[in-house]
């Protein structure tokens, strides 16, 4: 059953001008982007999923603008989210991957990770762990575990994405 000025979406974005269309794609980014950062391909990626007929040239012009005026920012969403992995405890492994996903060049990937991840904030967010989890004061009374709680304190840390040379 319709009910009254129900219409599907692609109904919808048929029916709007070029221009309109392109006013409501960029209302539409301005909207994401003020909730939080997004890489500039996880953007790319929603947009087509939403405008699905409307010109994927068209839609790279739009976000280069955004770009330009500095509103869409790979490096920018790359810092933040780097530096909110390392508030939450959690390694370089992890950052990587989410990074990955959501579309950030390998590159900036590399360039961002080297900068946030360093050995003494790894060794600290491994302490703090450590300690807040576990009630291990260092890694010298790690060490003195016996194997089975070891293992089973790697196998957390190394869920939490810091990798085996780390812990």
């Amino acid at each position: 059953m319709k009910f009254f000025n129900q219409t599907k979406k692609s109904d919808f974005q048929k029916n709007l001008s070029q221009k309109e269309l392109e006013k409501l794609i960029k209302n539409y980014i301005f909207r994401l982007l003020t909730k939080r950062d997004y890489a500039k391909q996880n953007l790319k990626f929603k947009i087509f999923q939403k405008f699905p007929n409307f010109p994927k040239e068209k839609i790279e012009q739009i976000l280069e603008n955004f770009e330009e005026k500095h509103y869409l920012d790979d490096l920018r969403f790359a810092e933040n989210s780097a530096r909110r992995f390392l508030e939450n405890k959690k390694g370089e492994m992890k950052a990587r991957e989410f990074l990955f996903s959501k579309g950030v060049s390998e590159f900036l990937i590399n360039q961002i990770l080297k900068k946030f991840f360093t050995k003494e904030a790894n060794e600290k967010a491994i302490i703090e762990i450590l300690q807040k989890k576990f009630g291990v004061e260092s890694f010298e009374v790690f060490k003195t575990l016996n194997p089975l709680e070891k293992s089973k304190i790697q196998k957390f840390l190394y869920s939490r994405g810091f990798e085996k040379f780390e812990i």
